[in-house]
């Protein structure tokens, strides 16, 4: 979804709009992070990321150094 026109092609019906959604959390501040380890697994080249914002680190540091990490872990994994 963080490749160029990947979150166009979403047609998640009754949602907020991907694209707004995904420029409006960028322009408030918000940060976006792509796994280093995802990069390289999928053969992403960085220069094909939909914004320059999009910082590329390490997951697992960031999300425990958050507040509220095993939270956050959860909604992402799904447990």
């Amino acid at each position: 979804m963080l490749v160029k026109g990947e979150l166009e092609n979403s047609d998640a019906k009754g949602m907020p709009n991907p694209v707004d959604l995904f420029n409006t959390i960028l322009d408030q501040k918000g940060k976006v992070v792509f796994c280093e380890l995802a990069i390289v697994n999928k053969g992403i080249d960085p220069k094909d990321l939909r914004d320059k914002r999009i910082v590329i680190e390490k997951v697992p540091p960031f999300l425990m150094a958050a507040d509220g990490a095993k939270d956050d872990i959860c909604l992402l994994t799904g447990r």
